[in-house]
């Protein structure tokens, strides 16, 4: 437990530093919102696809997929269900159409990728995080379809938005993987230092966007507070509870549900994810919600994740 809490501690402190530099250098005028959409088409085009098709690549082997299928199935029942609850919750935050949108994703996705894979890994193995990874994939999936749409406009279905930068990489990773092609060892140092570079980059956009508005009206919102306190508390006690209760009704072991509910910590527990800040600056957005959720989401985890690892993990 105390090793698992030293990892938060350091992963958690480790991304504030980066918002805290991205703040700075904005107050400073030495970056100005120019700066920030170019952080953000980075991010969309290069980064973060490059961290999804090494990922799936590595991971969606066949005989992976006919033995971990049943994490797909709950990890789509979870998403579900979450969908349904954060649409109706959000309407009680706002009328507006597209803030609506941010607070539904907010609670619905978390920040599994730049956080919960790296806990996972830190606190309990390689071999536990390709599970997690597993659980995980509907809803990268759903990111980075409907999540991306819901961030970069208001508008209905889109085959621009669903075939955007980061689904064509997870496709193509998904792809790559289950036939066991290869990655050269060129690409490979390439993807790794690509996808390495997508949370540092995130967080730096977060501060840049924090400084173009005045800290106390981001950090004022009650509707802010609220929604993290749904999305660390709320969410991961919900979840967890249905797969403890359910779980053994499928024919799953005491031990097998308590290592699921453990792997659905390590991204249902995650604070709010930053792609409210990193979508709607792609298109020109208004970020303030987005980055007050991540500026706050992301200090409450420091006594969130701690919590549900003594409870679950």
């Amino acid at each position: 437990m105390v090793m698992a809490t030293n990892v938060v501690l350091n992963q958690v402190a480790a991304l504030f530093v980066f918002a805290i530099i991205g703040y700075i250098l904005a107050k400073a005028n030495i970056v100005n919102k120019a700066h920030s959409k170019i952080l953000s088409v980075l991010g969309v085009y290069v980064f973060m696809p490059a961290k999804f098709f090494k990922t799936f690549a590595a991971n969606f082997t066949p005989h992976y997929i006919s033995t971990k299928y049943v994490y797909w199935i709950i990890s789509l029942i979870i998403l579900f269900l979450l969908v349904l609850i954060s649409k109706q919750a959000a309407k009680l935050f706002s009328k507006d159409k597209y803030e609506r949108n941010v607070f539904q994703y907010t609670i619905t996705i978390p920040n599994f990728g730049y956080m919960g894979y790296v806990l996972a890994e830190a606190i309990y193995g390689s071999s536990v995080l390709t599970n997690v990874m597993m659980l995980g994939l509907p809803i990268s999936v759903y990111t980075n379809t409907e999540g991306y749409r819901m961030l970069t406009g208001t508008g209905g279905f889109s085959l621009k938005k669903i075939f955007n930068p980061m689904f064509v990489a997870t496709v193509v990773g998904c792809i790559w993987g289950y036939f066991g092609l290869q990655i050269p060892e060129l690409a490979h140092t390439v993807l790794d230092s690509a996808s390495g570079c997508a949370g540092a980059v995130s967080m730096l956009l977060m501060g840049i966007v924090i400084a173009e508005y005045k800290l106390f009206s981001v950090i004022t919102d009650f509707r802010v507070y609220i929604t993290v306190l749904i999305r660390l508390f709320v969410v991961p006690g919900l979840v967890g509870g249905v797969l403890f209760v359910v779980m053994p009704f499928l024919g799953f072991s005491a031990e097998s549900t308590r290592e699921l509910v453990r792997y659905s910590l390590m991204i249902f527990a995650m604070p709010c994810g930053l792609n409210t800040i990193v979508f709607p600056k792609l298109v020109g957005k208004d970020c303030k919600l987005g980055a007050g959720f991540a500026l706050i989401s992301v200090a409450a985890s420091l006594i969130s994740i701690p919590f549900w690892l003594s409870i679950w993990g």
